[in-house]
């Protein structure tokens, strides 16, 4: 039996892409999830909370993408991530590991992030926001008025 400790993690980058005789290059799914996996891009999960699916499918292992503290502070967050989207989450945090997965999150969610994340990313110059066709950030302000509605809980 292998275990972890028998074994030397690493990644090389130009494996995630193999040339093939053709000329046509290949796309490696599994060694970039890996890689976003060990860098914590990615968490796994089940769909526990979802009312609208059936046991057997809340409880299947899914993979998200981290996107805690992009759209609001001391929020844990994440999107699904569809099988069609792993190659471009992963060029995009090859591009940029700093904001690239949180351009990936407001991408897919079509938000603003939080001021200062949004200030950030610009001052980064790396990605033009004002091109995406975001509309404003509500979860920051929803997220703000639940903390509120706790502790006002708390005081009672």
């Amino acid at each position: 039996m292998i275990n972890n400790q028998d074994i030397e993690w690493s990644i090389n980058k130009d494996i995630l892409r193999l040339k093939m005789g053709n000329g046509d290059v290949v796309f490696i799914e599994e060694q970039a999830l890996a890689h976003l996996f060990l860098n914590d891009v990615l968490f796994i999960n089940s769909r526990y909370w979802r009312k609208d699916l059936p046991d057997d499918i809340k409880s299947e292992v899914a993979i998200f993408v981290n996107c805690n503290d992009i759209f609001a502070w001391a929020c844990a967050d994440s999107e699904s991530l569809p099988y069609d989207e792993i190659q471009k989450l992963y060029e995009m945090w090859e591009k940029d590991p700093e904001w690239g997965v949180a351009i990936w999150c407001i991408g897919r969610r079509k938000q603003m992030p939080q001021k200062p994340v949004e200030k950030a990313i610009r001052d980064a110059g790396i990605w033009d926001l004002d091109t995406m066709g975001l509309a404003s950030n509500t979860q920051d302000a929803e997220t703000q008025a639940m903390f509120a509605a706790a502790a006002r809980e708390l005081k009672k």
